[in-house]
């Protein structure tokens, strides 16, 4: 995982105690196949981009959880 997107996950200051947090982007499933959509954008970013990185529903979980964040649910 991304050095970036685990400082991002982690400086939640502007996260209330008891609030949430809405992350709106495309995830692939573990076994990365799909769901369709985010398997079809994650082919045309790496057509765009070598530097381009994914993340399955389970590593992003993982990333929130370990910055602290509760009840974490995709």
């Amino acid at each position: 995982m991304s050095t970036n997107f685990r400082s991002a996950c982690s400086s939640n200051g502007g996260t209330l105690s008891g609030g949430r947090l809405l992350i709106h982007d495309f995830a692939l499933s573990a076994d990365w196949r799909g769901p369709p959509n985010a398997a079809l954008f994650l082919f045309g970013e790496l057509s765009a981009s070598a530097q381009t990185q994914a993340y399955t529903v389970d590593e992003l979980e993982a990333a929130m959880q370990e910055a602290g964040y509760v009840d974490v649910s995709m």
